[in-house]
């Protein structure tokens, strides 16, 4: 049962939904994956909610040169079977079939995901390994975004309240040089720790997990890589699911296997 009442907006034009989110305590609603929880738990009260199931321009995937741009309501279902994503970027579509279950994946959305900025979420550490990029619009402008650079903290992200992520460019990934791993103490939950890898003149690997935001580190011997990760991650947090100490140890193996996945099993993601 929701917890609040609010005003329900459908509207078939991105320009329209702008112009109400540009109103006092408006959310948007993409799936619903993460908005309609705090909702019926009243950990959110907005006056009016903005779907963007309506609006077709969000849902489109397109060839964009040397990368891919995936409208933000594009779900992890359509990620999982897009011909242009298996061939373009086969590690995203690959991660996307680990999460959570077919429900979830049906709604949700990777704008939605990247919006929400879960610490362990996978589309905010892999994308971050990639560096892709998330296109944000308000009423007023449109600016670029880093994934890298978009969480702040749990759940907190650079986003203003009148704004919303339209598309993610994704960087093409040739076979073999990416991979993402997971680990999930229960199937359907966020992962406890995970890591992406991108190999290519020198190497990149991104924990989630670990910190309120994916950390994001750079090298050029693989060897290292796993002291690395947990020198990074020494800040590592705490709650019910994990100790500290373990997501930081856990960082620093995942560091080092999804660099071994990715010079073994092209495109690969698993879960640990």
């Amino acid at each position: 049962m929701l917890a609040t009442e609010f005003e329900f907006v459908a509207p078939t034009e991105l320009e329209e939904a702008l112009a109400v989110l540009a109103g006092p305590e408006t959310k948007a609603l993409a799936g619903g994956m993460s908005l309609v929880p705090l909702l019926n738990l009243g950990a959110v009260r907005p006056r009016t909610i903005v779907s963007l199931r309506r609006l077709a321009g969000l849902r489109t995937v397109a060839d964009d040169g040397d990368a891919i741009r995936i409208g933000a309501s594009v779900t992890h279902a359509e990620l999982v079977s897009n011909e242009l994503v298996r061939e373009a970027c086969p590690v995203l579509a690959n991660t996307a079939a680990l999460l959570a279950d077919v429900q979830v994946r049906n709604r949700g959305t990777i704008g939605g995901s990247l919006a929400h900025a879960e610490p362990a979420a996978e589309y905010l550490t892999l994308l971050s390994a990639l560096d892709a990029e998330v296109t944000v619009r308000s009423a007023e402008a449109e600016r670029t975004v880093r994934v890298r650079e978009l969480a702040v903290g749990a759940n907190r992200t650079v986003l203003e309240p009148s704004e919303l992520i339209v598309s993610v460019r994704v960087p093409k990934v040739p076979p073999g040089a990416a991979a993402y791993i997971r680990y999930a103490r229960v199937q359907g939950n966020y992962s406890t720790v995970n890591a992406a890898a991108l190999l290519n003149a020198g190497g990149v690997v991104a924990i989630g997990g670990a910190l309120p935001i994916p950390v994001v580190i750079s090298f050029d011997e693989p060897n290292a890589v796993a002291e690395a990760a947990e020198e990074a991650c020494r800040e590592a947090y705490a709650d019910p699911v994990a100790t500290a100490d373990y997501r930081r140890a856990m960082a620093g193996v995942f560091a080092r296997r999804v660099v071994e996945l990715a010079q073994t099993d092209p495109s690969a993601a698993v879960k640990a």
